[in-house]
């Protein structure tokens, strides 16, 4: 995502925050190639990735409400990406089970939000 696109997508975060709902389809057409990218870097090989990034999608149009328009809006949204994924890890430890990608750090859900 250059920063144009970083910039029309912030953009368009604001124009919904602020009520506009016409921005909706142009904000969930720009962060979900990127978001899923995400999740499959995070979570590579993982069967929860589509839903997680889907989870993540519907925790920012629930909270956008809450989206403070003067802070980065990708940053923002990849920051509830990132403790979407944690979570998922966090369950996963829980319950015993091995993660199928390998990972066994939550460092790399961080790693992998440097370069939505």
């Amino acid at each position: 995502m250059d920063q144009r696109q970083r910039r029309q997508l912030h953009d368009a975060m604001v124009r919904l925050a602020l009520g506009d709902r016409e921005a909706f389809t142009l904000v969930f057409e720009d962060l979900w190639p990127p978001l899923l990218a995400f999740m499959n870097r995070a979570l590579p090989g993982h069967p929860d990735r589509e839903d997680l990034a889907q989870r993540t999608l519907l925790n920012v149009f629930a909270r956008i409400a809450e989206f403070d328009v003067s802070r980065d809006g990708v940053a923002w949204v990849f920051g509830i990406a990132s403790y979407e994924v944690k979570t998922l890890r966090r369950q996963m430890q829980r319950r015993r089970e091995t993660p199928a990608t390998g990972l066994d750090s939550d460092d790399r859900a961080d790693d992998a939000a440097g370069s939505p």
